[in-house]
């Protein structure tokens, strides 16, 4: 499929579900609407740049941090490089107000955070690549409840879920299990979010897969099947002081060609389109006072046929909790802490990519590339503790935060006597140092 396609199809997409109404709607009350100066006027251009590098005690003779996505070699990275162009609507409006986000992204994140077969011809294989993390259009409306309902259409982040793709919004360098491994990371598609009262709000989506573009339109792009459901309930309390969400994402996520490739071993005439995977997951953010934060990451994914090294595993379940703590010990330095317990059932979920395709291409359902990409392949309960610094100096620019530095030292352990660390050295704990700074324009 041609980039061109791509971009037609994600249009075709969004205008198909707008003319349902969202635009119609939106339309039919211009007159109420901000007036096109006033509109123009609240689009910003914003930017910035990441990278870091990490270094590691039970590094693989390749350089590979195993369990690690993201900050997976011992290297230096440019982790990404991303420009936004976008217009939020007014989180306070009563009646009709639409805004947009479009935001490209270039560096070795992409890797983890690309969309399948889109760019493809872009020397995917390169550790830095090319991807669009946010194509979309979002509106407020006043239907149904009080509160209102906002849609958001198109291509987006993921909503499930502590840690984000971006950098500026995280505490750490380095990324959790449950965000490497058991949530979505993008989605392209519809999400609702209805504000039934001001203390609970309803989420209902569609969208074509975890990481998946439109080569089927809104159906599973790498199947066919019925759209992946998202779905869920959040919770405003302590006049939003403490924020509980809970959502639910299933779809049939194991590609046809997967079975085709032999990349899943499954049987002959393996219906692709009802081998499911479940990720539900809870967040929570407590601000308990000004200066200190503590959220939680409450997570179970189950995957009805998921490949291990190229041989299908049935019936495979992880599970895991991540506590987050941070302190602002003054308006530039904050000090942050997580800990986390992941457990990978059949040791099929945590996976090193060998190379910086097997990744992307694993979820296309497309043979790994490398005999380096590999899973722990055995039960395996990692736990993980994570303690950093987010320091923002003072440049005197216009922006606060123009400049974030963030130390951390991390340490992991297979807490039940697996060895996955350390590649042939086998090992079965592993300790990384890690620095990255986000310039931000």
């Amino acid at each position: 499929m041609t980039n061109k396609s791509v971009f037609r199809q994600i249009l075709e997409t969004g205008c198909a579900v707008l003319a349902l109404g969202v635009v119609p709607v939106v339309a039919a009350h211009a007159d109420e609407a901000k007036a096109p100066g006033q509109w123009s006027d609240s689009i910003k251009v914003s930017a910035y740049v990441d990278g870091g590098v990490t270094g590691a005690t039970r590094k693989s003779s390749d350089g590979k941090n195993f369990g690690r996505a993201y900050d997976d070699v011992a290297s230096g990275d440019l982790n990404q490089a991303t420009l936004t162009i976008a217009r939020a609507f007014d989180p306070a409006a009563t009646d009709y107000d639409i805004g947009f986000k479009i935001q490209g992204s270039y560096g070795s994140d992409l890797r983890y955070a690309r969309v399948t077969h889109e760019f493809s011809n872009l020397a995917r294989t390169d550790r830095n690549q090319f991807g669009v993390t946010e194509f979309n259009i979002n509106a407020h409306t006043p239907w149904l409840t009080e509160g209102g309902t906002d849609v958001k259409v198109g291509r987006f982040t993921a909503p499930e879920g502590v840690e984000t793709f971006d950098p500026t919004n995280n505490n750490f360098y380095s990324h959790s299990y449950i965000y490497n491994y058991a949530v979505p990371t993008l989605a392209t598609g519809l999400l609702v979010t209805n504000h039934t009262t001001s203390l609970v709000d309803l989420y209902l989506g569609l969208d074509t897969g975890i990481n998946a573009s439109v080569d089927h339109g809104l159906a599973h792009s790498g199947n066919g099947a019925f759209p992946a459901i998202t779905g869920g309930v959040g919770l405003n309390l302590m006049g939003g002081d403490l924020a509980v969400v809970g959502l639910t994402h299933i779809g049939a996520e194991t590609p046809t060609q997967a079975i085709n490739t032999g990349f899943v071993s499954a049987p002959t005439g393996t219906d692709s389109t009802k081998q499911y995977r479940e990720s539900s997951d809870i967040t929570t953010v407590w601000k308990v006072t000004k200066q200190l934060t503590l959220s939680n990451d409450l997570n179970w994914v189950h995957d009805d046929a998921i490949a291990s090294n190229g041989v299908k595993v049935k019936d495979a379940n992880a599970y895991g909790i991540a506590q987050y703590i941070a302190y602002a010990l003054t308006d530039e330095v904050t000090v942050a802490g997580r800990g986390e317990w992941f457990r990978d059932g059949k040791g099929v979920f945590v996976f090193q990519s060998g190379n910086n395709s097997d990744f992307i291409g694993g979820e296309a359902g497309q043979l790994p590339t490398s005999t380096r990409s590999v899973t722990s392949g055995r039960t395996t309960n990692y736990g993980a503790l994570t303690l950093g610094v987010n320091y923002k100096p003072a440049l005197g620019l216009d922006h606060p935060s123009a400049l974030t530095i963030r130390p951390e030292v991390r340490y992991d352990d297979a807490l039940n006597g697996a060895k996955p660390f350390g590649g042939n050295k086998a090992k079965s704990d592993q300790m990384t140092v890690g620095v990255d700074a986000i310039l931000q324009f």
